[in-house]
């Protein structure tokens, strides 16, 4: 009988430490496809930004063929790609935030 009850012991024991390993397995798997999607819209945007890049590429080649040699085309070439950049809303949304947290602290004051 004594051995009988130790089996169940044991048993319920094993059961438990089994449930919390797995829900610990879990929630590292959910961080994982957490990550794993972050890295696909990372990737994703990068694909979207070299095609731009190889377009202002290719549009600065033919410049360069054209005309030859000009420090304007290079100039050109990078102001471009500066204006994008802060058309595509990652600067105003920051300027954005940042000018709304400066008016609510002038605000407190």
């Amino acid at each position: 009988m004594e051995g009988l009850l130790k089996s169940d012991i044991f048993f319920v024991i094993t059961s438990v430490a089994i449930v919390i390993v797995a829900l610990f397995v879990v929630a590292i798997l959910v961080y994982l496809v957490l990550i794993m999607r972050d890295i696909k819209n990372i990737s994703g945007r990068i694909s979207e930004e070299s095609k731009f890049f190889f377009e202002d590429l290719a549009i600065l080649r033919a410049n360069v063929k054209k005309d030859g040699k000009k420090v304007k085309h290079f100039l050109d070439f990078f102001a471009n790609i500066y204006k994008r950049n802060t058309r595509s809303g990652v600067r105003k949304k920051r300027a954005s935030s940042t000018t709304t947290k400066s008016k609510s602290i002038k605000s407190k004051k």
